[in-house]
């Protein structure tokens, strides 16, 4: 018999395995041993997912283009090259991060880079969900997740 969890945001039962609750599409998390891991997606499964995310932008917290703001969409790269987001820091490798849109969530990706992204001032080692207000930090450069009202 197929084991089955039940959705953190709305409570509906999901068989194990899939990565989105049909009924809401949330991010299916699964439970491990003591840890929580983020399942990997395919484009396919997030193009199927059942409900678009929230309007969300990236804003520069500091340098002389503060204030600036990225509209997410999709997956961003953020980097100093070869980047959708290009900042002009030394201490940012060139492919530093990533922002999907995975279902209803944005989640951050660090690329193996070799100062490692931050969020809230925690170094993050897995695809981390993004919350509305959280601080992310690739090389000297603040950002600010805000969610919009459409």
């Amino acid at each position: 018999m197929e084991k089955k969890i039940e959705c953190v945001r709305c409570g509906q039962e999901i068989q194990a395995g899939q990565a989105f609750c049909p009924a809401c599409g949330a991010l299916v998390e699964r439970i491990a041993s003591q840890d929580v891991d983020v399942f990997a997606a395919t484009q396919a499964e997030i193009n199927a997912a059942p409900i678009k995310p929230p309007c969300a932008v990236l804003t520069l917290m500091s340098g002389e283009r503060a204030g600036q703001q990225y509209k997410l969409s999709k997956k961003q790269v953020i980097g100093r090259d070869n980047a959708e987001i290009i900042i002009r820091d030394p201490r940012m490798s060139r492919s530093h991060a990533s922002i999907e849109v995975f279902g209803t969530e944005y989640l951050l990706r660090d690329l193996s880079s070799a100062n490692h992204t931050y969020v809230n001032n925690e170094m993050i080692q897995q695809p981390t969900i993004m919350k509305h207000g959280d601080k992310i930090r690739v090389g000297n450069t603040e950002f600010e997740f805000i969610i919009k009202e459409k």
